[in-house]
């Protein structure tokens, strides 16, 4: 559905987050770039407006994570 300049389709929205509780999943990382990207902003967006008692990370917190996870990776394969 891209109509009206939306580059998503909401039920995707729904179908992601359906997905997660069905497979059990408490705690998940949404990444992704272009269209995955915009799926995770709007999963994330739907969960704090509407998510009971879902948390969402801020943006900040989610930042240091990936940060964290890079130098992990970085000084990994630097020892090698």
């Amino acid at each position: 559905m891209f109509t009206n300049n939306i580059l998503y389709d909401p039920v995707q929205v729904d179908l992601l987050i359906s997905f997660c509780s069905e497979m059990g999943l408490h705690s998940v990382v949404l990444v992704g770039h272009d269209d995955g990207g915009l799926l995770a902003l709007k999963v994330a967006e739907k969960l704090r407006t509407y998510g009971g008692d879902r948390k969402v990370l801020p943006f900040a917190k989610l930042a240091c994570f990936y940060l964290v996870l890079f130098w992990m990776e970085v000084n990994h394969h630097a020892r090698l």
